[in-house]
């Protein structure tokens, strides 16, 4: 609904597409924005659909807002629908018992949004532009930090994830393009997959940073992924990083039009399991399930931070210029940690354009 009518609205409206024409039931504290935005839309005007009769009636807001809902789908002329998947079941609910045919399709919707607009793509490009200032203020912390015994300390005292996490977050807040709290500074220390971590940080193992700021004018996000080391960087993690750069510049040249998420994530499964880790297609190891390549490659970015297209083993959709993508190759050990790296990538009409733009250097 953001990328069909780019305004923010915080009440629940009904937007539709009828005939290739917007129609849109919102509040009269939305209209003036709506008609500026969507000057050839529909507007149904909620007083015409009963609203203050509606108010002396008793109902909760809830019913309100579902009686005002189906008047205002019949108003449309809707007798049959393709909805998102994600539409409240109480609406579905409401539209069916009024004898509107409902067709969840995830993918027709998605497929209105996979292409960015102009402004969601300036958005995007802002929201990577703060999380590359938020990654530098990260990578400038753990600089000035020194191995103390298998601990970072700074200035006397321990380096934490907290204290990362938190100069990561001003410097993309300062950009306009704030960061959630759960945004993940962790090591080996700290578990796997999205354990935002917490605590001391370890010297000489790998510190995955990564952060998915939200530009706040268009509402898009970016998402990238760093990987640092402060002190000695072992064998073991060289051969670690050599993989996923290895990884992820294979599936950068690989982006185009027409190819599919799950092709993306064959070609780097097979980097990792010629070198003899397990991936997410060869299943986990009894050991540690989570050992090697145990996820997707990636996902689109847009109004989401995690959207379509899928880049893992249920990707089958073929990419479009215009999608936004994220490719996150990574390989996991149980007694290093992760080293990965993740990059934004547009989709262009004669293969990619990556958005992210900071080095890969382990360290900081």
């Amino acid at each position: 609904m953001r990328h069909e009518l780019p305004v923010s609205i915080g009440d629940p409206f009904l937007l539709g597409i009828v005939g290739g024409r917007m129609h849109v039931m919102a509040s009269t504290l939305e209209r003036t924005r709506i008609a500026a935005t969507a000057p050839d839309a529909v507007l149904h005007d909620v007083a015409e659909l009963g609203f203050y009769e509606l108010l002396e009636s008793g109902m909760s807001d809830n019913e309100l807002d579902l009686e005002l809902t189906s008047r205002a789908a019949a108003a449309m002329g809707v007798g049959e629908a393709v909805v998102d998947p994600e539409m409240p079941v109480a609406v579905a609910d409401r539209l069916r018992a009024d004898g509107i045919v409902i067709h969840p399709d995830h993918e027709a919707v998605a497929a209105r949004r996979r292409v960015k607009s102009a402004a969601e793509l300036a958005g995007i490009r802002r929201a990577q532009a703060a999380a590359e200032a938020g990654m530098s203020a990260a990578a400038a912390l753990l600089r000035q930090a020194a191995p103390d015994d298998e601990r970072l300390k700074l200035a006397g005292e321990v380096l934490t994830a907290e204290s990362v996490r938190a100069v990561l977050r001003d410097a993309c807040q300062r950009r306009g393009a704030p960061a959630p709290p759960d945004v993940i500074v962790a090591s080996v220390w700290q578990g796997f997959g999205h354990e935002p971590g917490s605590g001391p940080l370890p010297a000489n193992l790998p510190i995955v940073i990564d952060l998915w700021p939200r530009d706040e004018p268009s509402g898009c996000w970016a998402d990238m992924t760093r990987t640092f080391v402060v002190g000695e960087i072992g064998e073991a993690v060289r051969a670690q990083e050599a993989l996923a750069r290895e990884a992820i510049e294979r599936a950068r040249r690989a982006v185009r039009p027409g190819i599919t998420g799950r092709e993306l994530h064959a070609m780097v499964c097979e980097v990792f399991e010629s070198a003899g880790h397990r991936t997410q297609r060869t299943g986990p190891g009894e050991e540690d399930p989570n050992e090697g390549f145990q996820f997707s490659l990636g996902h689109g970015v847009g109004l989401q931070v995690h959207e379509d297209p899928g880049l893992g083993q249920t990707g089958r959709s073929e990419l479009v210029a215009g999608d936004v993508i994220a490719i996150e190759p990574g390989l996991w050990q149980r007694e290093i940690g992760e080293v990965r790296f993740e990059d934004l990538l547009l989709v262009t009409e004669d293969g990619g354009e990556t958005l992210t733009h900071y080095p890969y250097e382990l360290t900081p």
